[in-house]
């Protein structure tokens, strides 16, 4: 749907000065797809939210796992 954008002779709704994604978008789509994309949109935002709140929590449990793997490849190498 972004290849076929509109421009003033064939939409007489939109501006002469409009910009190219606006024309993709709001010209092109039916209010259905439009929705749909906001939804998409949405989701993909808060994921990212998410993963940055948690981002903090995961990096201090792979640094423990890490930790934990090397001390017992050390404890097990200084054994033999």
């Amino acid at each position: 749907m972004l290849l076929f954008l509109t421009d003033h002779n064939l939409n007489s709704l939109y501006p002469k000065e409009g910009e190219e994604y606006e024309r993709a978008t709001k010209y092109n789509y039916k209010s259905e797809e439009k929705g749909a994309l906001v939804e998409v949109i949405s989701l993909i935002k808060g994921l990212q939210t998410l993963k940055l709140r948690l981002e903090n929590v995961f990096k201090n449990s792979n640094n423990l796992k890490t930790y934990s793997k090397l001390q017992n490849f050390y404890k097990l190498s200084c054994a033999i």
